[in-house]
């Protein structure tokens, strides 16, 4: 047997017929260390389980708006909405991977909640992050370079980004702290799992709730059934009157 073989043989006993599938093991038990003894390593909560993720700020004591989050590549994602130490945060950036096999990214702080009523009647509410004006606009990602860059701003007085929900829709109308707005922009494609909305200030309505940020708002499409006896003949350029 050659040395070639000798060499083969021992790689094989060893870690197996995957040189691949080794290497990536060995990289998720780093990056497993990482998060269990790193100062950056977080319990959150993710869809209601406990999930170890790093968030990494300025310094521990530096929480600002925005953090660095990096976890293992099937817990964070982009869209994902996230609990920590009582304030939900929600993934919309995608960084060049610093460790591999992992999910590397940019979160915000949600500072608002969407709250609407469904055609159904029930009360709705999803936590987002919104800039408004004078405080710049969320950059949406361009997802044809590699990697992807930010490269477009949303021009609306205020652009709010949250968790891809196709329920959200033109011309909703939302509130924040008492103050009305209603929905100009929508777009659900150019950040995986996100929904990006722009809005416009808007005039309070009477069915307004105020008091719970609740707008007024509704868009049912209904069906009338009209029953007549006997049977109606229709002719064209005929008038027909029902009472």
């Amino acid at each position: 047997m050659g040395l070639l073989d000798n060499y083969k043989t021992r790689v094989n006993s060893s870690i197996g017929s995957s040189l691949k599938e080794y290497v990536k093991d060995q990289v998720r038990t780093n990056l497993d260390i990482f998060l269990e003894k790193s100062q950056y390593g977080m319990d959150v909560i993710i869809d209601g389980k406990q999930e170890r993720i790093g968030i990494m700020t300025g310094s521990m004591t530096d929480i600002r708006d925005e953090v660095l989050v990096l976890s293992k590549p099937d817990v964070l994602k982009m869209g994902t909405l996230f609990e920590w130490e009582d304030e939900f945060w929600v993934v919309v950036k995608r960084e060049a991977r610093v460790i591999k096999e992992s999910f590397y990214g940019t979160a915000y702080r949600c500072n608002v909640d969407l709250k609407w009523v469904d055609k159904n009647g029930n009360l709705i509410s999803q936590k987002a992050y919104a800039k408004g004006r004078g405080m710049g606009s969320i950059l949406v990602e361009n997802k044809y370079t590699d990697p992807p860059i930010m490269s477009r701003d949303v021009d609306t007085p205020i652009t709010v980004i949250t968790q891809r929900n196709l329920e959200l829709e033109q011309d909703m109308r939302f509130l924040f702290n008492g103050q009305p707005y209603r929905v100009t922009f929508i777009d659900n494609l150019s950040i995986d799992g996100t929904t990006i909305l722009g809005m416009y200030d808007d005039i309070l309505h009477d069915g307004d709730d105020v008091v719970n940020n609740v707008a007024d708002y509704a868009k049912y499409n209904y069906t009338i059934e009209l029953k007549f006896e006997p049977d109606v003949i229709l002719k064209v350029g005929e008038p027909f009157i029902v009472t």
